[in-house]
Order: C-alpha cells, then structure tokens, then sequence
C-alpha cells in the first residue's frame, strides 16, 4: 500500500469514527506512522491521540449481548406488553 493509499484508508477510519479527516485535526507525524508500519486503524488511533482525544473505539471482539434477549421480552421493554398481558392466550 502506497503512503498515499494509506493516507486515504486513515480518513475513511476517521469520517467514521469523529466525522473528521486528517487534514481538520492537528498535524501529526503520518509518514512516521506509516514507515513504522502502522496499520491504517492504528495511524486513526494515533492521530486521534496526537489531537488529545479520548477515543475508543469499541472493537467487534468486546460486543456485550448480555443484555439481548428474544423477541417477546424486547417488546414488553418498549412497552408493547405481551398476548399474556393483554388476555389474548
């Protein structure tokens, strides 16, 4: 991957995460990060870093379902009860 085509992949991390490209945070050492051989998500991190936020951006592996449950029991949290509770069983 080209420096260029890196550069591109860090802005699209970024648009997603904080609606911003590098160009509209503080420089940075982006060609540092990049002959290091930094990942494009780890040059969003450090850039992100570099401008003083305390951004985390929450990975796949660390989603938390613990509170999904079915069908039924997400409607009655909205308030749309059950057959049950409407005489309907």
């Amino acid at each position: 991957m080209t420096f260029e085509d890196w550069k591109a992949r860090v802005d699209e991390i970024l648009l997603g995460w904080v609606e911003m490209k590098q160009d509209d945070l503080p420089d940075w050492l982006a060609r540092d990060a990049y002959d290091s051989g930094l990942t494009p998500r780890g040059g969003a991190h450090q850039c992100l870093e570099n401008a003083g936020y305390a951004f985390n951006e929450k990975d796949e592996d660390d989603y938390d379902d613990s509170m999904d449950g079915d069908h039924a029991s997400a409607l009655a949290s909205a308030g749309w009860g059950t057959d049950e509770d409407y005489g309907a069983f």
